[in-house]
């Protein structure tokens, strides 16, 4: 049952980290939009990352096997996301001032997008 309301809260996180990007009521009011997706929903994405870590890190701890498969699992997800917006990054022009350590330092570490 633990596990249930964790995955449902987690999902319902999730959408409202969605709605962080998106501003879903920036049209109806834009007071309505700042309130709920800068400031009230700011909240989901550490709860979020905390239920998520929960769940590897009690696999993690007794199977190390599972934490590196989770870890090349994550670095691969997240290296397909950063090949898919690098050329739209590019021609947006982000990194024309950049130097080389900083252009590599903004797709690592900051992202593409």
């Amino acid at each position: 049952m633990k596990k249930i309301n964790f995955d449902n809260i987690r999902f319902l996180f999730s959408i409202c980290i969605i709605a962080i990007h998106t501003y879903p009521f920036a049209s109806i009011n834009p007071f309505i939009d700042y309130a709920l997706t800068r400031v009230l929903f700011r909240i989901c994405v550490p709860i979020f990352l905390m239920i998520t870590g929960y769940y590897v890190l009690s696999l993690g701890l007794d199977k190390k096997e599972c934490l590196i498969n989770y870890t090349k699992k994550i670095s691969i997800l997240y290296a397909f996301s950063i090949g898919i917006y690098l050329p739209i990054t590019i021609i947006n022009g982000h990194f024309i001032k950049l130097t080389l350590l900083e252009r590599i330092k903004e797709i690592v570490f900051t992202g593409t997008m």
